[in-house]
């Protein structure tokens, strides 16, 4: 997917002049350049200047068994804004360790 966007916008790196915020096209990919980069990082990007929601920082789990430890979100030190975790599992065998955060500080702030 990633692939397929970075030559939708190839042009516009060697005509920097074409980027407009009036070309609908553009904008369109660089929405769907962004959703992609938020799915793959789990996290919500938001740039100076925009009026969007506040970041959040997501890990999502499925799992059929967890016959070991699942750890959805561990920090050593902060995690400063929000932050969410789901983890969903059929069965968790006897012994098994699921936990959804776990971190020195969590704030909260955004």
């Amino acid at each position: 997917m990633l692939e397929i966007l970075a030559l939708a916008m190839a042009r516009y790196d060697r005509h920097p002049e074409l980027i407009t915020a009036d070309d609908a096209e553009l904008m369109q990919t660089l929405i769907r350049a962004r959703e992609a980069l938020e799915d793959i990082y789990g996290q919500r990007f938001t740039f100076q200047g925009e009026s969007r929601d506040s970041a959040a920082l997501t890990s999502e789990h499925d799992y059929d068994i967890v016959a070991g430890e699942v750890t959805a979100m561990e920090a050593a030190e902060a995690i400063q804004g929000s932050a969410a975790t789901r983890i969903r599992a059929r069965r968790v065998e006897a012994g098994a360790k699921v936990v959804g955060m776990k971190a020195r500080v969590i704030d909260g702030r955004s």
